[in-house]
């Protein structure tokens, strides 16, 4: 894009464009991590997330934790919170998948 040129159909995600002209700018409001062996998982601004093969799931609150020491994913009080993320990570890995 930067070049002047047409995007490939086949290279995924969005352009960097905004936040090369303005650091400011975000392209998206969460971050992706695959890892194919062992699970997925979600970063925010102020949640991680993750979700492995063997069903287990991580969620940490980065502003009150971010050394990650309390695993909050059974905490009833979050479960909103881990549903939306969930769901959200969820949207993300298809998109990469299509």
């Amino acid at each position: 894009e930067l070049a002047g040129r047409d995007t490939p159909s086949s290279v995924q995600g969005l352009s960097l464009r905004p936040v090369l002209e303005a650091p400011t700018a975000t392209v998206r409001d969460a971050a992706l991590f695959l890892d194919r062996r062992r699970g997925h998982g979600i970063r925010t601004t102020d949640r991680a997330y993750m979700r492995y093969q063997d069903g287990s799931e991580e969620l940490y609150d980065m502003v009150a934790d971010p050394e990650q020491f309390h695993n909050l994913a059974s905490d009833p009080q979050w479960s909103d919170e881990r549903s939306r993320l969930s769901t959200l990570l969820a949207t993300r890995v298809k998109e990469v998948k299509d």
